[in-house]
């Protein structure tokens, strides 16, 4: 990570939980030193706690910037069916953390999903593949559907 900061990157996403599945503190203090001044952004490993809202009470502590979530299913959740859950996230941390939807967003289903959950950054994986599948490739005119599609949805929720 220390070689990597000297790069022309902004930040680095991981997730760190002990075998008990809490975060691991001691690991993402290493970590952190190691980034030095860039970003960091917790994957969805978090939502795994048993105390989600917890987790985010430290990760606002370590200097977390951003969290990616699903709602609290994790990897196999979908943002469309958990967005009360996201809006209470968002509001536990008060703006101290941003979020990062991920888990099922579409072109199809993007609009909705910012206009639900009041949050217009968002990951998507399969949503933007040829086939819509993780192991699809990433096909550039889905990208631009998507991105048009944001750029709509932000300008309509707003």
């Amino acid at each position: 990570m220390k070689r990597a900061s000297s790069l022309p990157i902004k930040g680095f996403l991981f997730g760190c939980l002990t075998l008990r599945g809490d975060l691991d503190i001691a690991a993402l203090n290493c970590l952190r030193e190691a980034a030095g001044s860039l970003s960091l952004h917790f994957h969805l490993a978090w939502e795994l706690t048993s105390d989600p809202f917890y987790a985010l009470d430290q990760l606002v502590k370590l200097g977390f910037t951003s969290v990616r979530t699903s709602g609290g299913a994790s990897i196999s959740g979908s943002v469309e069916n958990n967005a009360t859950m996201i809006r209470k996230y968002a509001q536990h941390t008060y703006g101290e953390l941003n979020f990062f939807l991920a888990g099922g967003i579409t072109i199809e289903n993007i609009t909705h999903i910012v206009a639900e959950t009041g949050i217009d950054s968002v990951h998507s994986g399969s949503g933007v593949r040829e086939p819509s599948i993780r192991t699809g490739v990433v096909c550039e005119e889905k990208v631009r559907a998507m991105k048009q599609a944001l750029i709509r949805a932000t300008i309509i929720n707003k």
